[in-house]
C-alpha cells in the first residue's frame, strides 16, 4: 500500500507539503509596551508565554496606566504564566492595579483565578472586594463557593453583602 501512495505521490510534493509552518518571532519589550500604549488589545490577546516576562516587568515597574494594560492583556491570553503577573498586580499597594488584578482574573479559567480572588477578597476596600465578587461570577469559580456563604454573614457593607448573597443563589442554583 505504501508504494502506491509513494507512485501516486512525488516525495518532492510530499516534502513541500510538509514544511514547517513559520516560527513567530517573539516579541520585544519594547514591542509588548507599543501595543498596550496603541491600546491594540487583538494583537496584544496573540503574545505567547514568552512575551509574559515583559508583561510581568511592566507590573513590577509600577506606571499605573500600563500595568492596568498589561495584566488586562495576561488576563486575556489566560496561560499558566499569566498568574504571576495577575497576582504581582493583586499584591499592588495602589488600589487601582488591584482592581485591575481583580477583573482580569475573571478572564482567567477557575483554577487560575481562584488563588488571585480568594486574595483580593480579603481586602479592606470595598471597590476591590467588589471587583473580586464580579469575578467569581464571570470566570464561574464554584472552588469559592463556601468562601462566599461565610463572606454574607461577616460582610458589613449592605451593597457588597448584597452581591455576595446573589452570587450565593447563582453557586446553589448551578
Amino acid at each position: 500500500m505504501a508504494s502506491s501512495i509513494s507512485a501516486n505521490f512525488p516525495v518532492r510534493y510530499c516534502m513541500a507539503k510538509s514544511k514547517k509552518k513559520k516560527k513567530q518571532k517573539n516579541a520585544s519589550y519594547r514591542d509588548v509596551v507599543a501595543l498596550l500604549h496603541a491600546e491594540d488589545y487583538r494583537k496584544a490577546s496573540k503574545l505567547g508565554p514568552m512575551e509574559l516576562k515583559h508583561l510581568k516587568r511592566i507590573v513590577e515597574e509600577g506606571d499605573v496606566q500600563l500595568t492596568c494594560k498589561a495584566v488586562y492583556v495576561a488576563g486575556l491570553l489566560n496561560l499558566d504564566d499569566s498568574v504571576p503577573v495577575i497576582e504581582a498586580a493583586a499584591k499592588n499597594r495602589k488600589r487601582v492595579i488591584r482592581v485591575a488584578a481583580a477583573n482580569a482574573a475573571g478572564q482567567l479559567s477557575p483554577e487560575r483565578a481562584e488563588p488571585i480572588l480568594r486574595r483580593l477578597l480579603k481586602s479592606r476596600d470595598v471597590g476591590i472586594r467588589k471587583s473580586a465578587i464580579n469575578s467569581i461570577y464571570t470566570a464561574k469559580v464554584d472552588q469559592l463557593s463556601e468562601r462566599m456563604e461565610l463572606l454574607k454573614n461577616k460582610e458589613n457593607n449592605p451593597e457588597v453583602k448584597k452581591m455576595i448573597q446573589n452570587l450565593c443563589s447563582k453557586f446553589n442554583g448551578r
